[in-house]
């Protein structure tokens, strides 16, 4: 499920491209939509990471340095600078440092994490003090150095040929290079590539604690391979099961962090929506996590859509009872469920029609999310009043997808 945001401005349909709405309701979304809505996340990271600069002035003993070395580096290594900015917990991190009441002392210190990151990635020289969040330091799309007992919130990184050397107190860490083999302290990123698919399965993040359940802790290297191996099949199968959404997939998907296992074995995935592009979810089997990733992307698709244009009216305060839920459910509620459960049952639809021994599975599961998403549907096409005109165009494309199904 995805997590509620906090908004500072009224979206504006205005500055979006012609057929972007069309693109996103149909559940796709090509490569020109899904590549305006990540062009348009990024740059909400970048608006919060002035913000938080403006809100952070001379609260922090060591954070101007590394301000002054992304802008340094936005000049000589853009690439490298927008990879490590659109890393989806960066959001995260931002946001946590606006939240009321906090002055973001305790977080703001991370902004040098995210600088030596970008260094490293550009293979530019870096010399900065960087914050100990937990007992790891973690430089996003490179890796994590962990140091379990230090006794320290801050740490002294600089760069070494190919790698880098990190100093807490009298104890050393260097790394080889970005692409140094796991060790006791040193945990590269995690990638997955995988027939088009770049992916990073995101255990080290100190603000992927963003969604609905806990993170789990580091993976062990035989979770990690089998994280990549459930993945990299999972993936196989929504390109033979759901091809459509490929494109959106490969435009938007860039991490998926493990989350802490239910202790009754019930199912765990979620987004945020201060987090795009990351979906957060248990180890399945690759069938279900297959289906996971298209479920839990929708969510994040529409959250990216809903940052650039209203489609819901924010007077409304209407709720509404839903079949997949037992309590009553604001209209934003509905049209995420419903929107996501639409892709859910034309994954199903699909398996349905390959004949085997999972096909009667298929057919129930179509059946039961087909009419999930027709009474989610029918909720927002007989209350028009909570969705704007946007909002009513992107309600009908849904609905005219979902009748062109066989029964």
């Amino acid at each position: 499920m995805p997590s509620t945001p906090v908004v500072d401005a009224e979206p504006a349909d205005t500055a979006l491209p012609s057929g972007l709405i069309d693109q996103i309701a149909s559940g796709f979304g090509d490569d020109a939509a899904m590549g305006h809505l990540a062009d348009a996340q990024l740059l909400i990271t970048l608006n919060l990471l002035s913000r938080v600069r403006e809100r952070a002035v001379g609260r922090h003993a060591f954070a101007t340095d590394g301000w002054v070395m992304l802008e340094r580096l936005d000049g000589e290594a853009l690439a490298a600078v927008g990879e490590v900015l659109a890393h989806p917990y960066v959001r995260a991190w931002a946001m946590r440092c606006l939240q009321p009441g906090d002055d973001c002392r305790d977080h703001v210190g991370y902004v040098n994490s995210l600088a030596a990151a970008a260094a490293l990635r550009a293979d530019r020289a870096v010399d900065l003090r960087v914050p100990i969040v937990g007992d790891r330091v973690h430089l996003p799309t490179v890796g994590t150095v962990y140091l379990p007992g230090a006794n320290a919130s801050v740490a002294e990184l600089w760069s070494v040929g190919r790698g880098f050397t990190l100093r807490v107190g009298a104890t050393l860490v260097t790394v080889d290079g970005l692409d140094a083999p796991a060790g006791e302290s040193w945990q590269p990123a995690r990638r997955i590539e995988c027939d088009g698919l770049s992916l990073l399965i995101e255990d080290g993040d100190p603000y992927r604690d963003c969604h609905q359940w806990a993170p789990s802790g580091r993976a062990s290297s035989t979770d990690g391979a089998r994280w990549q191996e459930h993945v990299a099949a999972a993936w196989r199968l929504i390109r033979g099961d759901a091809a459509d959404y490929v494109p959106g997939l490969l435009a938007g998907l860039r991490t998926v962090a493990p989350l802490a296992a239910d202790p009754g074995g019930l199912m765990r995935a979620s987004t945020s929506r201060d987090a795009f592009g990351s979906v957060a979810s248990v180890l399945a089997e690759p069938a279900a996590l297959a289906v996971i990733l298209v479920h839990e992307f929708q969510h994040g698709k529409l959250g990216a859509l809903l940052d650039l244009c209203q489609l819901l009216d924010p007077s409304s305060t209407e709720m509404f009872m839903v079949p997949w839920r037992t309590d009553p459910r604001p209209h934003e509620g509905v049209l995420q469920g419903t929107y996501a459960h639409v892709a859910v049952a034309d994954m199903w639809r699909r398996r349905a029609d390959q004949s085997g021994p999972q096909q009667m599975t298929a057919r129930k599961h179509y059946r039961q999310y087909r009419d999930w998403s027709e009474v989610g549907l029918d909720v927002l096409l007989r209350h028009p009043d909570v969705l704007t005109v946007s909002g009513r165009r992107f309600v009908q494309v849904m609905a005219a997808g979902v009748a062109g199904w066989a029964a």
